[in-house]
């Protein structure tokens, strides 16, 4: 970026002037250059200079107004106004700075004095607008930080609700009728649980994530081994909707690469997890493992609801939720995609998604050799 140039804008009557700026400035910056006051702001609009040269004494408009009418403009106002001017009154020089100049330089000129001024508040604007960019990004931090807040204890109130409300009946019935626990009860109070418990976790991760404390703790393993793993773990909520998992390995699969297992099995869960929540009954899931170029690929591919195209581009955001919901109910926490995309970068791999709604989703994700 330090090799373009900045533009300069020089506004003066003087012909003289003006030759003299555009040949002893243009070899360090991308002068421009004007003799009207007039079409002066049409001018800076068109160019959108790093900073302005500006006679006070012009024909029609003179430069005190000019500058007040570049500093009223939304999009000009931000750009450094430098007086050129033959006056050395003390009031006149005030003026100046009350109409917006961030400084004042005496004609005739000394070159390496103008010099040296330009490059000073070249380098503040420079300065300002990293701060001003560093300001807005607080901002919009700030911002996902407190959506973040409400969003995490909105799903954190409503299992924990529930767990008081199944206690308090389990309670009841004990109390006034004597009858054993009812399991159905009891089941509730172990599903919001475990929801609770998942937010909680997540969240922990994406603080991790978020103060750069994300470590990779990479071994030489198998990656079939934890897809097959992962699988296992969840058979459990596979079989309540009678759906098969299979994983489809090709030759070509190294035994082995370096990776972290745990990170990679939290992954795993993730992807075959919301594979399972958005599929029908006794619908299937195909994980693929293959070797491509210096990468394994994996796939998890369901044959479910499928996400609308709009929708797909905000997945791997902190709690995103699509309009899609879970076929049979299940809790959605919207944090996980975020944290996959987090950990695969980590390891120097890509996450993707391929959807189309109504005939299921597919996510995939590399990691290198």
């Amino acid at each position: 970026m330090d090799s373009i140039k900045s533009k300069i804008l020089v506004i003066d009557d003087s012909p003289f002037n003006l030759k003299y700026l555009k040949e002893n400035l243009g070899d360090e910056y991308c002068v421009y250059v004007s003799d009207s006051s007039v079409d002066a702001v049409n001018l800076i609009k068109k160019t959108i200079p790093d900073l302005i040269l500006l006679d006070i004494v012009m024909p029609v408009i003179n430069g005190y107004d000019l500058c007040k009418l570049i500093k009223i403009e939304k999009e000009l106002w931000a750009i450094p106004v430098i007086f050129i001017t033959s006056m050395d009154n003390e009031d006149d020089i005030v003026k100046g700075f009350d109409a917006g100049a961030v400084d004042y330089i005496k004609k005739p000129f000394i070159l390496s004095e103008l010099k040296a001024h330009l490059k000073t508040h070249l380098r503040i604007k420079k300065l300002e607008k990293y701060l001003f960019d560093q300001n807005r990004i607080l901002v919009e931090t700030n911002n996902k930080k407190n959506q973040f807040i409400g969003m995490a204890a909105h799903d954190l109130r409503n299992p924990l609700q529930a767990i008081m409300g199944y206690a308090d009946l389990i309670l009841f019935d004990y109390e006034e009728n004597g009858n054993n626990t009812d399991k159905t009860y009891l089941n509730k109070i172990i599903e919001s649980s475990n929801f609770m418990l998942a937010l909680i976790n997540e969240i922990l991760d994406v603080a991790v994530i978020e103060n750069g404390h994300l470590k990779i703790n990479s071994v030489r393993g198998s990656i079939i081994d934890v897809v097959k793993s992962n699988v296992d773990y969840n058979s459990r909520l596979s079989a309540k909707k009678n759906i098969d998992i299979n994983v489809v390995i090709n030759d070509d699969v190294p035994l082995e690469l370096y990776f972290d297992p745990v990170k990679i099995e939290q992954v795993m869960n993730n992807l075959v997890s919301n594979a399972v929540k958005y599929s029908h009954e006794g619908k299937e899931i195909n994980i693929y493992i293959k070797k491509e170029d210096n990468y394994v690929f994996v796939e998890v591919k369901d044959h479910g609801l499928g996400i609308p195209e709009k929708e797909q581009k905000n997945l791997f955001e902190y709690f995103s939720r699509t309009s899609v919901k879970p076929t049979h109910g299940e809790a959605s926490i919207g944090l996980g995609l975020a944290i996959v995309k987090k950990i695969i970068n980590e390891h120097k791999g890509e996450v993707k998604v391929f959807s189309e709604e109504g005939k299921g989703s597919s996510f995939t994700f590399t990691l290198p050799l």
